[in-house]
């Protein structure tokens, strides 16, 4: 995760309330193949923050994720590729 100038995620570990998060991978130039991991509840901890280099301050997160009631899941996986089904 990279900070920025937007405070979200700070934001959301002092309140101590849940974001959401989305992550995945992709290969370039391969007619749009992906792998997506959709989490809709995610806690953070506080983290312990470290100071490296001259590229800015770097935070570890151990994130626990719940069951979301509203989605109806604690984790989506998104496959794309040339299968229609499985």
């Amino acid at each position: 995760m990279r900070f920025s100038s937007d405070t979200t995620i700070t934001a959301a570990v002092d309140a101590e309330t849940p974001v959401a998060f989305e992550y995945g991978y992709s290969i370039p130039g391969a007619r749009g193949y992906s792998l997506k991991f959709s989490l809709p509840r995610v806690f953070l901890p506080k983290p312990k923050q470290e100071i490296r280099g001259p590229g800015g301050i770097q935070a570890s997160y151990d994130w626990r994720a719940a069951r979301d009631a509203t989605a109806g899941h604690l984790l989506r996986v998104a496959l794309i590729n040339d299968k229609a089904g499985y």
